[in-house]
């Protein structure tokens, strides 16, 4: 294993040197955006939950302990956001983006507590937040990771409770959506085809957006997917070609997260992701982390990564959506530890309850214990067990 993972490792440093594989990626024309939004759009909830997967989830949650934990915890979470008062427009620095996360974090747990357990508290709560950030003057464009993820919480709540929304407030949370999110994209668009997380961010939390009141705006939502659909390319390249993520495993989880999501939503709302999900390098990208991932739970912090991990939603959509579920398996560890430390570990992540919606109770070993990614920052992991915290690991 020591000769095989040495050679690995000799091949990926001089490949580095070498030209990257042909890219896959494409315009994606007008006209295909155009034919998507030509087929009937699927009713509220058409965002990430759809109707039919909370009755899954809820079978599920009859049968899975593991599910119950979370559910469970999950509940908690919410009940403590009952008494807390809803967000206000205070910045830090020149940032707003604590408010905007804090605000996504309260929206889709409350949301998600009331479809799946129905108790009207988790509604009205879920609505009372929305409408204070609707109040908002604006969502601080000028740091606009800001006006994303605030769009991102209002278009996921204005979609998953749209149903049970009184009519004057879907009015004003689909206004905010659009006066303090769609448009002011419009006009600050440096990051639409950056090359960094914040292109994911925002495109990410912009389509969601977009396609929450795509039927009240479809011109715009129209423009607003093609946007999307060929600016992410740009950050997406950089998983090439064998998924390292240039920005480390903290940054791994910010834009990919959001790249998942706009992924995750293009595909239930329009019913295809115009096959970015076949990228180069990109489904890798899940190895890439898993691996960077150490026995203990900590990452490999480089290159200005924190060393803390967790659970993170999106490696459960890259489990289930390649149908490599060995993808997930440190995970699994994790969530194991987490119900070891209380349940407040299991809903850390401001995205937690799609863990719900996208988790597959399968566990596969992974059968590599190396691997070496090229690109723009090349890196290489070694370990010599996936079960024993007590492995050696060597970055």
């Amino acid at each position: 294993m020591k000769r095989l993972c040495l050679s690995i490792l000799v091949v990926m440093l001089c490949l580095c040197c070498c030209a990257a594989a042909e890219s896959a990626f494409r315009d994606v024309p007008a006209e295909e955006v155009d034919r998507a939004f030509s087929r009937p759009m699927p009713p509220h909830p058409r965002l990430l939950m759809t109707n039919k997967q909370v009755a899954r989830i809820k079978a599920e949650l009859k049968s899975q302990p593991d599910m119950q934990a979370f559910y469970k915890a999950m509940l908690a979470k919410a009940d403590d956001l009952l008494d807390q008062a809803p967000v206000k427009r205070v910045k830090t620095g020149r940032r707003l983006l604590s408010v905007s996360r804090r605000c996504l974090d309260r929206v889709i747990h409350l949301s998600a507590a009331y479809r799946l357990a129905g108790e009207k508290s988790y509604l009205q709560r879920a609505e009372k937040e929305m409408l204070a950030a609707a109040a908002f003057s604006d969502w601080n464009p000028s740091h606009f990771l800001d006006v994303a993820e605030m769009t991102a919480a209002l278009a996921i709540g204005y979609d998953w409770l749209y149903g049970d929304l009184s009519k004057a407030s879907r009015l004003t949370i689909r206004q905010a959506i659009l006066e303090k999110g769609l448009e002011p994209s419009l006009k600050n668009t440096g990051w639409v085809r950056g090359h960094n997380n914040w292109n994911q961010v925002c495109n990410g939390g912009i389509t969601l957006g977009a396609l929450a009141i795509a039927e009240d705006q479809p011109d715009l939502a129209r423009k607003l997917v093609h946007r999307a659909v060929n600016g992410v390319q740009v950050v997406m390249k950089y998983y090439e070609p064998d998924g390292a993520y240039p920005e480390g495993p903290g940054y791994w989880v910010y834009g990919t997260s959001y790249n998942v999501v706009l992924l995750a939503a293009l595909e239930s709302a329009l019913g295809t992701d115009f096959n970015l999900s076949k990228a180069p390098g990109f489904v890798a990208s899940a190895s890439y982390y898993q691996h960077v991932s150490g026995p203990t739970g900590l990452y490999f912090n480089y290159p200005d990564s924190g060393s803390r991990g967790g659970f993170q939603p999106a490696v459960f959509w890259f489990a289930q959506k390649y149908n490599q579920p060995s993808l997930a398996w440190h995970q699994h560890q994790l969530w194991k530890d987490a119900v070891a430390r209380g349940p407040s570990a299991l809903v850390e992540s401001r995205f937690a309850p799609l863990i719900l919606t996208w988790r597959d109770n399968r566990r596969t070993v992974p059968e590599d214990l190396c691997w070496a990614g090229r690109g723009s920052n090349p890196v290489a992991m070694f370990r010599t067990s996936w079960t024993d915290k007590d492995a050696v690991y060597r970055p």
